[in-house]
């Protein structure tokens, strides 16, 4: 017969009573989606104590899966509410927290209605302008001269089966139809690409060929943009263009004249850079493709 003694036992009883409440626990993206849900709701009822309580709990759990990206957002929101409410200091400190923890796009503090009580206020129009010339738009300068890099890039046949197939199963013809050349082909498809799912902080599609997003998407799932659009100060592209077979080995990286060449991202990842090469020359970046 075998024996257990009292601690091991404890521990067994513990793993068995424990075990049905740790499977039931939901996961960040169920937590995330419940937070967003629930901030839609106070959002849309007026109730700004309960939105800060929401956003409380989002900024808690940004912390707790150190999520640096999000906790940004979660600072830009909340001075959205505070300027809603009224509280114009507490609006500003949570502007300048946003900023602190990466929200740096001066477009939205200039955009968004939310912040329409404080258009007049000149501290808000300080905190504007100073967000403006650190972080605000700039032309960007290239350097034509330096010669192009060799980089050949792989191509899809526009003629390849599965390809078909995805315009036929998605009607992406009929997107682009009307349109007078590719650049308006191209616009009409990013407006549709956009609308076929809504943002999620950290949900990213079972895999990254287009079918799958776009079925995923059709059946509900909501997906992390920086994983389809990078940032829009170094523009990067693969060597393998590919949609359902790419093999990327290298990259070619446009950087603007002057500026360093960038090996980092989101704090200290270097596979985003991995296998780069740089250019200055935007004729060498937009190359014809050549099958």
């Amino acid at each position: 017969m075998i024996r257990l003694n009292s601690t091991l036992l404890t521990v067994l009883v513990l793993v068995l009573v424990c075990a049905p409440l740790l499977a039931q626990k939901p996961s960040v993206d169920d937590q995330w989606v419940t937070l967003n849900e629930e901030l839609k709701r106070v959002y849309g009822r007026k109730d700004w104590p309960g939105a800060m309580a929401v956003l409380d709990r989002m900024l808690k759990l940004a912390d707790d899966t150190q999520n640096l990206e999000v906790r940004g957002g979660v600072f830009y929101m909340k001075s959205c509410i505070h300027a809603l409410a009224g509280q114009k200091a507490e609006a500003l400190a949570a502007i300048r927290q946003a900023v602190a923890a990466g929200f740096t796009d001066y477009s939205k503090f200039t955009s968004d209605s939310d912040f329409d009580s404080l258009r007049g206020d000149p501290g808000f129009k300080s905190l504007l302008a100073e967000i403006k010339a650190k972080y605000g738009p700039a032309p960007l300068v290239w350097d034509r001269t330096r010669p192009a890099p060799e980089f050949p890039v792989l191509y899809d046949d526009p003629k390849a089966l599965r390809l078909v197939e995805m315009r036929r199963e998605f009607a992406i013809d009929a997107v682009v139809a009307g349109a007078k050349n590719d650049y308006e082909k191209l616009r009409l498809l990013t407006h549709w690409v956009s609308t076929r799912w809504e943002h999620s902080p950290n949900q990213m599609a079972s895999k990254s060929d287009p079918v799958t997003i776009l079925r995923e998407a059709q059946k509900g799932g909501r997906f992390i943009c920086r994983e389809y659009a990078r940032n829009a100060f170094f523009f990067k592209m693969g060597n393998d263009q590919r949609a359902f077979e790419h093999r990327t080995t290298a990259q070619l990286v446009l950087v603007p004249k002057g500026a360093p060449n960038p090996t980092k991202f989101a704090g200290g990842n270097e596979e985003i850079f991995a296998g780069a090469v740089y250019t200055s020359n935007p004729d060498t970046f937009y190359a014809p493709p050549r099958r």
